[in-house]
């Protein structure tokens, strides 16, 4: 093989190494998680929804997420909850699917917390109205 065709080779090697390395990931996309607090009658609890449940739910922002909740008077979603990692860091994760109903919600507001959030099972397309 020649000198002008092993740069060439290298090249394209390069590229598309540097292409994979630059590109999206699509899993990881798709499993980005919008934190809500969700404030009842009994209680607050902070639920995890993913991009394809916003879009089922017609929603988005906590806004929509509570339109959707009135329209449909149940919904889905995985509650989430804080616990110490195992280097002794504090995360959210999600615990357990949990029905909502709008009869005893009270306010929808978006959850913002400096922990780092862990994505949704992969059976999170749960929605509870299937």
């Amino acid at each position: 093989m020649s000198e002008a065709s092993k740069k060439v080779v290298l090249g394209l090697a390069a590229t598309l190494l540097l292409a994979d390395i630059l590109a999206p990931d699509q899993s990881a996309a798709a499993q980005k998680v919008r934190l809500f607090k969700v404030i009842t009658v009994k209680d607050d609890i902070v639920i995890g929804l993913n991009d394809e449940q916003m879009s089922h739910l017609q929603a988005k922002d906590a806004a929509g997420v509570a339109r959707a909740l009135v329209d449909k008077r149940l919904i889905s979603a995985w509650q989430y909850r804080v616990r110490t990692g195992k280097t002794g860091i504090h995360e959210q994760l999600p615990y357990q699917p949990i029905a909502l109903l709008a009869l005893q919600t009270i306010r929808v507001e978006p959850y913002v917390t400096p922990l780092k959030v862990y994505p949704l099972p992969l059976q999170a397309n749960w929605t509870g109205d299937d």
